[in-house]
Parts: C-alpha cells; sequence; structure tokens
C-alpha cells in the first residue's frame, strides 16, 4: 500500500515535469516562430502541447503498466476481472447464505449434541440404577434361593410329621367311631327313656283332664241342680247349635324363631294370643279374668302324635309352651285352635299346637293330579277341579306337612287377589274343555311352601294336557 501512494506521488511529479517542460518548449517555439510540417507558429506551438500531454498520458500509462502488475492486470483483463468479479460475488453471496445455513445446522446439530449427552447422563443414570437393581436381585434370588433351600428341608421334616400325625389321627378316628357308638347307644337310650317319660306325662295329663272333667260336671250338676232352669236353657242351646266357635276351629297363627331369649319368645307369643282374642271377640266371646277372650287349657304337640295337659295354671301352660319351641332348632308355626265348641258371651278356651316350619314343596314341584273329562260341561269341570282342590291337593299338602287353617271361609283360598285367581281357575276350565278329551291335571307349586303357608292360587299352578 505505501508503495502504491509514492508510485502515485512520483507519477504526478513527473506528469507536472512533463507538462511543465511541454509548455515550456511550446512558449519557446512560439516565440521563436518555429514551425513544423509548414504549419504556423501558432500551430505549431498547440501541436508541441497536445503531443506533450500525449507524452504524459502514454508514459503515465507505460509506467502504471509496466511497475504496477494490479493495473496491468486491470488494463489487460479488466472486463474478464469485471465478469469473474460478478461470478464471484454471486457464488459469495451464495457462500454467504450457505454458511448462514451451515451456522444454523451447526447450532442445531450442537443442540442436538446437547441433548444427546443429556440423554446419555440420564442413559448413564439409568444404566447405573439398572446395575444397581440387578445387583439387589441378585442378592435377593440368593437369598430366596437360600430360604427355599430351608423351606425345602423344612417341608421335609413336616412331610414326616404329617406322616406320623396321619397315624395318630387313624388311631384318634377309630377311637371317635368308638365313642360315636358309645353316644349313638346313649341317644338311642334316652330317646326310649324321653319316650317312657312322655307316655307317662301323657296319661298324667288324660288323668289330670279326666278328673277336671268330672270336676267339671260336678259342678256343673250342682249348678243345674241349684237353677235347673240355666242348664235347661244351656242344653237346648247346644241342641239347636248357637255355638259362636266350635272345637278345631283355628283363631290365629304365627312363625316363632326359636333362637331368641324366652322373653322375646314369650312376647311373640302372647302377641299371637291377643291376635286371638280379638278375633274372639269380633266373633261374639267374652273376656276373661286373664284379659282376654281366649285362655289356654292344655298343650297339644301335634306333630309328636300326643297331647300333653297341665294344670289350670295358664302362666305354666305358656311357660312350657316357651322352653318348647326354645328347645328346637328351625322355626316354630303356632297354632290357636278352639279347644271345645264355645257359646256366645262365653271365653273361648284354646289350645296351642306347635309344628316345625320346614320345607315343604319347592318350586316346580308337583303336589297332586287328577283325570278330568274335557268333553262334560263347562259347569261341571268346574266343579270337578273345585272338588280336586278341596280334596286330593288339601289332602296331599296335609300329608306333605302343610298345616291347614281350619274353619276358614273356602273362597279365601283363591288368594289375595280373588278376581285374577278366579279368572285363572276360568281359563284352566277352557283349555281342559278346548281339549274336549279326559285331560291330567296337575297342580305344581310356584315357590317354597312350607308348613305354615296355606296353599292358594297365589302359590300354586295349573298343568294341563291330555291324557294317554
Amino acid at each position: 500500500m505505501a508503495y502504491t501512494i509514492l508510485f502515485v506521488i512520483a507519477l504526478i511529479c513527473v506528469s507536472g515535469f512533463i507538462a511543465y517542460f511541454g509548455d515550456l518548449m511550446g512558449r519557446k517555439m512560439g516565440k521563436k516562430r518555429l514551425t513544423l510540417f509548414g504549419l504556423r507558429p501558432r500551430h505549431t506551438a498547440i501541436m508541441v502541447t497536445t503531443i506533450t500531454g500525449m507524452l504524459i498520458s502514454a508514459l503515465a500509462l507505460v509506467t502504471l503498466v509496466s511497475v504496477n502488475s494490479q493495473f496491468r492486470k486491470v488494463l489487460t483483463k479488466g472486463e474478464q476481472i469485471l465478469a469473474q468479479n460478478k461470478q464471484l460475488f454471486a457464488a459469495n453471496m451464495e457462500l454467504e447464505k450457505r454458511g448462514r445455513e451451515l451456522r444454523l445446522e451447526v447450532n442445531r446439530q450442537k443442540q442436538e449434541v446437547v441433548r444427546a449427552l443429556d440423554d446419555a447422563i440420564q442413559a448413564k443414570k439409568q444404566r447405573d440404577t439398572a446395575r444397581l437393581r440387578v445387583d439387589s436381585l441378585r442378592h435377593d434370588i440368593a437369598a430366596r434361593q437360600k430360604e427355599l433351600i430351608d423351606l425345602r428341608k423344612r417341608r421335609d421334616i413336616a412331610e414326616s410329621e404329617l406322616a406320623q400325625r396321619k397315624d395318630e389321627l387313624k388311631i384318634m378316628l377309630t377311637e371317635l367311631e368308638t365313642a360315636d357308638q358309645s353316644l349313638r347307644l346313649a341317644q338311642s337310650k334316652l330317646a326310649g327313656a324321653e319316650q317312657q317319660l312322655g307316655a307317662a306325662e301323657q296319661q298324667l295329663g288324660a288323668a289330670e283332664a279326666k278328673l277336671k272333667y268330672t270336676t267339671d260336671k260336678l259342678a256343673e250338676a250342682e249348678v243345674a241342680a241349684n237353677l235347673g232352669d240355666l242348664g235347661t236353657d244351656m242344653a237346648v242351646r247346644l241342641r239347636v247349635n248357637e255355638i259362636t266357635f266350635h272345637q278345631g276351629e283355628e283363631l290365629a297363627r304365627g312363625i316363632i324363631k326359636p333362637a331368641q331369649t324366652d322373653f322375646a319368645i314369650g312376647g311373640d307369643l302372647y302377641s299371637l294370643l291377643e291376635r286371638a282374642s280379638k278375633k274372639a271377640v269380633e266373633g261374639g266371646a267374652k273376656v276373661g279374668d286373664n284379659g282376654r277372650a281366649v285362655g289356654v287349657i292344655y298343650l297339644q304337640m301335634a306333630d309328636k302324635e300326643h297331647a300333653l295337659f297341665i294344670d289350670d295354671d295358664e302362666g305354666k301352660r305358656i311357660a312350657v309352651t316357651i322352653k318348647q319351641i326354645a328347645s328346637g332348632k328351625s322355626d316354630v308355626l303356632v297354632q290357636v285352635v278352639c279347644g271345645m265348641n264355645t257359646l256366645p258371651n262365653a271365653q273361648v278356651p284354646v289350645e296351642l299346637r306347635l309344628y316345625a316350619d320346614e320345607l315343604v314343596f319347592k318350586d316346580g314341584d308337583k303336589i297332586a293330579g287328577a283325570k278330568i273329562d274335557g268333553r262334560e260341561s263347562e259347569g261341571h269341570i268346574l266343579l270337578a277341579l273345585n272338588s280336586f282342590l278341596q280334596t286330593d291337593v288339601a289332602k296331599a299338602a296335609m300329608r306333605a306337612g302343610v298345616v291347614p287353617v281350619s274353619g276358614q271361609d273356602p273362597r279365601s283360598a283363591l288368594g289375595p287377589n280373588s278376581q285374577a285367581q278366579a279368572d285363572e281357575l276360568l281359563r284352566v276350565v277352557s283349555e281342559v274343555k278346548a281339549m274336549n278329551a279326559v285331560a291330567d291335571v296337575n297342580v305344581y307349586a310356584t315357590g317354597s311352601i312350607h308348613t305354615a303357608d296355606s296353599l292358594n292360587m297365589a302359590n300354586i299352578r295349573f298343568g294341563a294336557k291330555k291324557a294317554q
């Protein structure tokens, strides 16, 4: 750069000197009136001055070309350099754009490298954690294998002990079987003793009842002797059937659970007697000294087919009933039944009948069956169907263990919805009539029927088909 500046300064000085020399020469030639090539002196001076200027330019150009290689290149290859410069400028711009893209890519790569480093650090941590976990698991496996070996040893010991216990168990089972046989023998002896006791109690009760009956008859005879006309009137009333409640007629029934205290059982029993008393009052009975229209006269265990008679103390009778209920394992049906024919305005003597409330029929069980001729009239078929219900079905239910409700209105057997149940009977009549042949009519249970349940159209269904 310094060399170029010195060259420019020298070029300016040389050009000034040549210009000055040319001007000086021109003036001298003008003063001497010299001519060249036949020109006038003035024109000759102008030509000398012009040629001198041209020499300055030529000398300057030659000097620049010979001294400065860059100028020589510009002079000889200027257009090519300009074209190359344009190309290089475009290439430079492209390279600059590419450089920016590469810098962005480098930055992105750097970020990815940073993320990769972070991932590598995390992976390394996870690997270290996994190694620790694997080491821990290996340690656990070794411990478990050791425990397994110990358990196998214990199992072998336990199996040997189990074999010994089995032998001991066989001996104990043999002893238990012997003890069971002894127990069954003792139970059979106890049952025999209980039967003998029951028979003795029955005989005692019968004797007491006979004594009471004789005493009552004697009292009646005395009253008849004293009142005369009153006894005659009572006999007349009995003869004309002026009876409010008949012997065997049911006044109330209920289920009592034995798995409760005697006090709770007594409460259920007294509540049942109150219901019977209310029905007796509605039928014209009179409330007695015990505050009810019914009085318990004796206790009968109908399921054991014997009657147990006790004294006139109603409280003792009820206490015996409570103990009898509490001694059972299943629910008990308690039936309050009129003990003898009762006249109006008199207290109704009742007995308490106990039945084990057990399952008698399951859903789908056949209760009874009969053959009914579908060729008869609908009225005849209806009568035959009604007779079948009141005889065959009722007897089959009683034999199976269902306790009937004596003295009830037969229409109540139709169930809670009498209209719907009557329609069901008529439907069966129409079905049998449509067969126009002898039909097998069967009655099936539609649910669980227990001892305390009464059969009605709500828990039974009919099935009819042509007889084979």
